[in-house]
């Protein structure tokens, strides 16, 4: 890695350092993942698919997608049943690791 890191920018950074984990060719070893997609997300599907990823290379992963919501629920949850989910389940998730053993 050269010092300083540039910025994450495609058109600065040379074609060796690589940023993207979806990139990777062994993710083994990596901690507990938990990954929430949003139905009418153009990215939903790249979320899915890393999760896949993780679960072949043996990595313990909790998906879930949210229906009939965008990209940015979570921050809608004065309106969307949906993102007061998310938020729980986030919490639920987060309580787990640092509280239960």
């Amino acid at each position: 890695m050269p010092d300083p890191i540039p910025a994450a920018n495609p058109a600065v950074l040379p074609p060796e350092i690589e940023l993207s984990p979806m990139k990777a060719t062994d993710l083994k070893g990596l901690a507990p993942a938990v990954i929430a997609t949003a139905d009418l997300d153009m990215l939903r599907d790249d979320g899915e698919t890393y999760a896949r990823k993780l679960k072949e290379n043996g990595v313990q992963v909790r998906l879930k997608r949210y229906m009939g919501v965008p990209h940015p629920f979570m921050f809608m949850d004065g309106v969307l049943d949906q993102a007061k989910e998310y938020i729980q389940d986030s919490c639920d998730a987060l309580n787990q690791v640092f509280w239960r053993k």
